[in-house]
């Protein structure tokens, strides 16, 4: 599924009335009709109450969508009442005219006080939230913010139509307040605001309905939702019978420390269990023998140490550095100067395929001219978000303000393919395409999910038998993946970090259906 920002779906709107000549008010109609379809179906049980909906209309074209609704429902038999707010002055031609109707119909409606809603909202079991579309670009004040946190404090069900009100439709900032939405019925297509880690606690259950915008646009669009969909066709094919290990890559992890030895074993095994034909793994000489333990199939070798640190040994690191396919670097290694000669030493000698992760990403942050360097060769980053904001020295709310921005840019200058870990992780190798990843749920937000994550990358990129930036789409995809099939049989406050690789053939089985 494609994915769109702001510019981009007015672009669509108007395309589609001026030059292929479906009218607004058809547009308005169907849109509609979309959201009354999604009530029937999913909240069945609120067309057949006796209890109002309660219809919170703005003085633009959403507001006109919500009158339609008011119209729709109430053709159905469903009592209704519109609360408008703003001036009707100000109101679009569109939303004059479907108000016109509203009052030849004599639907009850009236004008927004924080009285006159509490009084209805009593007597209501759904709001239907239609004041802001995805146009909104100030923060909400007055009486506006007045009326959306009373929405919010409303007990029943909230829907909002195309983008819950006070969401920022690009960045998915919260715009002073915002309607908390159980359901979206989003229009077209999905906007990019709608998956922020800001706004996606106020989006609720999801929903696209098509309103006859051609689908021929799509090829304008560059923003992808991985979807089970998308991943099936990326996913690495059925085994030869006919096959042995030298075949499906050689990975080489590097990291561990005297006191977080956990990071390199959750790695391993996600590596392992992910298909890659050999692993080898460097960690310092003093938890040489625990890891090894940990993962018997892997070949564990000891790095001399300082500290509980590792340092650089350039005879020992080349020896496995010509063999690996692939390099995954950081989890658990710690910062100092020893583990960042070892990075500037990989950076600049290895020309394969490179993941950093972790404390790998906190030792480039001071020598991002070494990212610079490695333009030509394949480096794969997956920050979070603090993770970021130290490799481009600016604040982590710089970031939230429009991580699709800072991805662009990021991918633009250093050519890397960047991981933007979050609530819905986006992946960019350049920045003509984005991907948005729709798998993942909170059990993620634990200590070691991201070792796993870089274990599943790199064991994908080393067996080499599909494009790099599909194998860190399948990777994030599969990652979060783990903790949804993880949901269903434990309970997401008592799972460990490490009983998410156990889902790890369930989850090849899920995207192979």
């Amino acid at each position: 599924m494609k994915i769109t920002s702001v510019k981009q779906i007015q672009l669509f709107d108007n395309k589609t009335i001026n030059e292929f000549g479906i009218p607004s008010l058809v547009l308005m109609e169907r849109a509609s009709l979309g959201v009354v379809d999604v009530i029937e179906k999913e909240l069945n049980q609120i067309i057949t109450s006796e209890k109002l909906a309660l219809i919170a209309v703005g003085t633009g074209n959403n507001g006109g969508d919500g009158l339609v609704v008011a119209r729709l429902l109430f053709a159905k038999g469903k009592q209704v009442h519109v609360l408008l707010i703003g001036n009707d002055s100000k109101r679009s031609v569109e939303n004059l005219l479907q108000l016109d109707l509203i009052k030849k119909l004599d639907i009850p409606h009236s004008y927004y006080s924080k009285e006159e809603f509490l009084k209805l909202s009593k007597q209501s079991d759904i709001i239907i939230d239609s004041i802001f579309g995805v146009g909104l670009v100030r923060e909400l004040c007055g009486e506006y913010k007045e009326f959306v946190s009373l929405i919010n404090s409303f007990d029943g069900i909230k829907l909002s139509v195309d983008i819950p009100s006070g969401v920022d439709g690009d960045t998915g900032q919260i715009l002073g307040e915002a309607v908390k939405a159980n359901y979206t019925v989003t229009f077209a297509y999905p906007k990019t605001g709608l998956f922020m880690d800001s706004s996606i606690d106020f989006v609720g259950e999801l929903r696209v309905i098509d309103i006859g915008i051609p689908k021929f646009y799509e090829k304008e669009l560059n923003i992808n939702y991985v979807e089970k969909n998308f991943i099936k066709n990326i996913a690495p094919k059925k085994r030869n019978k006919n096959s042995f290990k030298n075949q499906y890559g050689r990975l080489l992890l590097i990291g561990g420390s005297k006191t977080m030895g956990g990071a390199i074993v959750l790695a391993g095994k996600s590596a392992l269990k992910s298909g890659v034909g050999l692993l080898n793994i460097i960690v310092p000489e003093s938890i040489h023998s625990i890891v090894a333990s940990q993962i018997p199939t892997a070949m564990v070798t000891p790095i001399k140490e300082k500290d509980g640190y590792i340092i650089k040994d350039e005879n020992l690191l080349n020896n496995y550095i010509d063999k690996a396919d692939c390099i995954a670097f950081g989890p658990g290694m710690g910062t100092n100067i020893e583990t960042e000669e070892v990075l500037k030493y990989i950076m600049e000698n290895y020309k394969k395929p490179l993941v950093i992760d972790a404390d790998g990403l906190n030792l480039l942050a001071k020598n991002m001219n070494l990212l610079e360097k490695r333009k030509n060769e394949i480096t794969i980053l997956t920050p979070h978000i603090g993770e970021l904001s130290r490799l481009l020295n600016i604040s982590s709310k710089d970031i939230q303000k429009d991580r699709i921005s800072i991805l662009k840019s990021f991918v633009e200058k250093y050519n890397a393919i960047l991981v933007l870990k979050g609530v819905k992780t986006q992946i960019s190798q350049t920045d003509e395409e984005i991907y948005i990843n729709s798998s993942g749920s909170p059990t993620l937000a634990r200590g070691g999910s991201g070792d796993i994550l870089t274990g599943i990358i790199g064991s994908f990129i080393a067996q080499n038998n599909i494009k790099p930036i599909d194998s860190v789409i399948l990777s994030v995809y599969i990652h979060g993946l783990l903790a949804n099939l993880a949901d269903k049989v434990l309970n997401e406050h008592s799972i460990m970090t490490e009983e998410l690789i156990k889902f790890l053939p369930l989850a090849f089985e899920t995207i192979s259906i």
